[in-house]
């Protein structure tokens, strides 16, 4: 199983994650640090995590996930927000967060 992700950036300088395939506990370092380093080099910036092309995600990788996204609201104060979260994983993300 593999992860990709395309990142974007509008004129705002606002930017938008998409991420395809799966969010296994394999990625969990990896995603962490690439988020750190994109929130780091854009702290005005509004980051927006799309993760409709999601398949697959486990339950140590989704802790992960959320574990890394409260890191960044709450210790880099970055304005992260996911979206396009598909129903079947909604449970799980709501479980861990």
């Amino acid at each position: 199983m593999s992860m990709k992700a395309q990142i974007l950036r509008d004129a705002s300088g606002n930017i938008t994650i998409h991420m395809e395939g799966d969010l296994s506990y394999d990625h969990g370092p990896t995603l962490r640090k690439e988020l750190q380093t994109i929130a780091g080099q854009n702290p005005n910036s509004k980051i927006n995590i799309d993760l409709g092309a999601i398949d697959f995600v486990g339950a140590s990788g989704i802790c992960n996930f959320v574990e890394t996204l409260k890191y960044l609201k709450t210790e880099q104060k970055t304005n992260i927000t996911i979206s396009n979260v598909k129903s079947e994983f909604l449970k799980v993300f709501k479980l861990y967060s």
